[in-house]
């Protein structure tokens, strides 16, 4: 799952980049993964860590789990497309 949101990741900062005349500026959106399902072997929180030749750089992938919500709070926060998965757990 880190592969393809690393994958999806920089397409979305090579769409957005700006290129001068000697650098490359791209923005590595924020990016998070839903479980909608979940147990105590799911992570919560998640790292993509990227090895360069000027250094290393990390960064968290936000964990959400559908099981953590309400059905005050999916209201609320207007998650309506996570009632179908609320009711069939």
């Amino acid at each position: 799952m880190l592969v393809r949101i690393f994958e999806y990741s920089t397409q979305e900062a090579l769409a957005a980049a700006e290129l001068t005349k000697d650098a490359l500026h791209v923005t590595i959106p924020q990016s998070g993964v839903l479980f909608l399902r979940s147990n105590s072997n799911t992570p919560d929180r998640m790292q993509v860590c990227i090895d360069t030749p000027g250094g290393a750089v990390t960064f968290d992938v936000r964990v959400l789990k559908t099981k953590e919500y309400t059905i005050d709070e999916i209201f609320e926060k207007n998650l309506l497309m996570l009632i179908p998965f609320y009711i069939f757990s």
